[in-house]
């Protein structure tokens, strides 16, 4: 059997810090004390959208929700399409008094889920 895979392009750490996040339009926030908690549409590939529209005879639009813990609520609010991964990364190891390589690990770790969810883009 083939399998068919998408080559993930490479990047160096300085070029990955360089790069800028930005919010996906769709998604909607709502708070809950110092909490996010973010709502945003099913993403499905077109064989998912070409069944739906075959086989449902009302498409309603399933709604996925993730909910943020105030240090991933940090790092989401501070994303406004100017701010690179680097600066991100300094504002929060100031503001929680993490070593910068913690710091780097957590916001990689929670943008990359982010992306994945594709909450956000990178430019």
């Amino acid at each position: 059997m083939l399998t068919i895979t998408a080559r993930q392009p490479h990047f160096s750490a300085a070029e990955a810090l360089s790069a800028i996040p930005v919010k996906n339009p769709v998604v909607h926030e709502s708070r809950e004390g110092n909490c996010a908690l973010l709502s945003y549409p099913q993403f499905a590939g077109p064989l998912a959208r070409i069944l739906a529209a075959l086989y449902l005879k009302r498409r309603a639009v399933q709604s996925n929700k993730l909910e943020l813990d105030s240090r991933e609520t940090h790092v989401w609010d501070a994303i406004n399409g100017n701010r690179t991964i680097a600066r991100l990364t300094a504002d929060f190891s100031e503001k929680f008094k993490t070593m910068p390589k913690e710091a780097e690990t957590f916001v990689a770790l929670f943008l990359e889920k982010l992306h994945q969810r594709r909450l956000i883009t990178m430019r």
